[in-house]
Order: structure tokens, then sequence, then C-alpha cells
């Protein structure tokens, strides 16, 4: 895909979009605005390899997984 992250839509204005991490593979740039609170603000949490993702999501996904 030519934007995997797109703001600004239609006619709403281009909202916040901070991307940490990820993995893009055969597509363009993603595009970047303004800032955001770092969710560690709220919660605590551990980040999860880009690269494992796929594996994680298929070994939940799916009745009677969780």
């Amino acid at each position: 895909m030519p934007h995997p992250i797109y703001s600004g839509y239609d006619e709403s204005g281009p909202g916040r979009v901070v991307e940490r991490a990820n993995v893009y593979v055969n597509c363009g740039a993603p595009e970047r605005f303004g800032t955001v609170t770092e969710p560690r603000t709220f919660y605590a949490y551990t980040l999860d390899a880009p690269a494992t993702v796929p594996a994680l999501v298929a070994a939940g996904a799916g009745v009677g997984r969780t």
C-alpha cells in the first residue's frame, strides 16, 4: 500500500499519529503528525517485537483461544 498511515481523509483535518518500531514491507513511508501522550503514563505494558506479532495473533485468534 502506498500510505500505511495517512491522516486527513476527506474533509477531516489532520489527526495526530505517532508510530514506534513498526515493520513496513513493500509499502510507502508512513505519515507522522504531532505528538501523543506516552501510553506508559496511564498503564504498564510490555511491547512485543514487531516481527513476532503475526504469530502471536494467530496463536490467540479463534474460538476457544485466549
